[in-house]
């Protein structure tokens, strides 16, 4: 039965004529294992040859051979993975909490969030390891920074700044050092924004949400750099960790528990874009709303996401509630009560 990672919560209710609602998920409340897989658009799946681990946020290279992420134990740290399966996983940082990694355009570097000197600042490192991590960002008191993705071709990357229950987008410029604030949208820390830059440079995806209630609104597009257009690419005000296909011409999202979309971008000057298809969706940990982006997508179409550590081949979604009819009957059957 599924239970919260937070406060142990178990996912389930049974009716008053006896029958039982759940959640499926792992036994026991310990640290989260997953395995990482690849899924195709029907929902079939490969295991990567990697260990199951506290994984999150992967993210692949931008030629496709390495697949960089996080651990969510009390060791937070960032791995980098070749995904031909040839060698071990390299650990990539060595002091402080290091989470949300994400790639230079080049592939070169690893910019991440870490703690190591005080506030929640962005670094960046050497991808193969060589040299020590160099910061970026300074907070302001009571201020966290996040990285959200690289500006394709660009030396510049998006960031979002937590302050306040808050968060407000900007990019940093590594050539010059300097920050510019991206647009004047606000969103709710409660829901991250998960901004990401289209391919070719021109369109920024991400996620709106209220500020008083912490509600997603849905996910946006808008110019970049931004003219005051926008567009409402998911049909309700809902949807979260929305990403670019590696051409640009699909947006990827999670329109709900146990659910994946897919948006098609037309041709032309203009930004024209289908109702969300829904595909099946095998990659199952870590994609609340809550979360940041807890999947990618590989330059060939497919998707590298988590599976809880042991589950069948025939992956149970997420989001599916299995049902037990007469539960009380069955259990006064396999425990008599005197």
């Amino acid at each position: 039965m599924r239970r919260s990672a937070i406060n142990g919560t178990a996912h389930f209710s049974v009716s008053a004529s006896g029958s039982l609602i759940y959640l499926p998920g792992p036994a026991g409340l310990g640290e989260r294992r997953v395995e990482v897989v690849y899924a195709n658009r029907g929902g079939e799946v490969e295991r990567v040859a990697l260990p199951a681990g506290p994984y999150d946020h992967p993210r692949v290279s931008p030629d496709g051979r390495l697949l960089v992420f996080g651990t969510t134990s009390q060791d937070q740290n960032i791995w980098i993975y070749d995904l031909a399966g040839s060698t071990a996983a390299r650990r990539l940082t060595l002091d402080g909490r290091n989470r949300f990694p994400i790639w230079s355009s080049d592939g070169r570097r690893i910019a991440f969030q870490s703690d190591r000197e005080g506030a929640p600042a962005i670094y960046w490192q050497a991808a193969d390891g060589s040299g020590t991590p160099e910061r970026l960002t300074q907070p302001d008191p009571g201020t966290a920074h996040i990285p959200d993705g690289w500006m394709p071709g660009q030396d510049r990357f998006l960031f979002s700044v937590v302050k306040e229950s808050r968060r407000t987008l900007w990019t940093f410029s590594v050539r010059d050092r300097t920050t510019e604030r991206f647009d004047g949208i606000e969103t709710a820390d409660a829901v991250p924004r998960a901004a990401a830059v289209s391919p070719d440079g021109k369109w920024l995806v991400y996620v709106a949400s209220d500020i008083e209630t912490s509600v997603s609104r849905g996910i946006f597009v808008q110019p970049v750099p931004p003219t005051g257009a926008t567009y409402q690419v998911s049909e309700r005000s809902s949807g979260h960790q929305p990403v670019w296909s590696a051409d640009g011409r699909e947006i990827f999202l999670i329109p709900g528990g146990g659910q994946l979309a897919a948006v098609r971008i037309g041709p032309g000057p203009g930004f024209t874009f289908s109702k969300p298809v829904e595909l099946r969706r095998a990659f199952t940990e870590n994609l609340a709303p809550a979360y940041e982006r807890n999947y990618d997508v590989t330059g060939d179409g497919r998707f590298v996401g988590f599976v809880v550590a042991g589950q069948s081949q025939a992956v149970v979604p997420t989001g599916q509630i299995h049902v037990v009819l007469n539960w009380v009957e069955e259990l006064k059957a396999r425990l008599p009560v005197p």
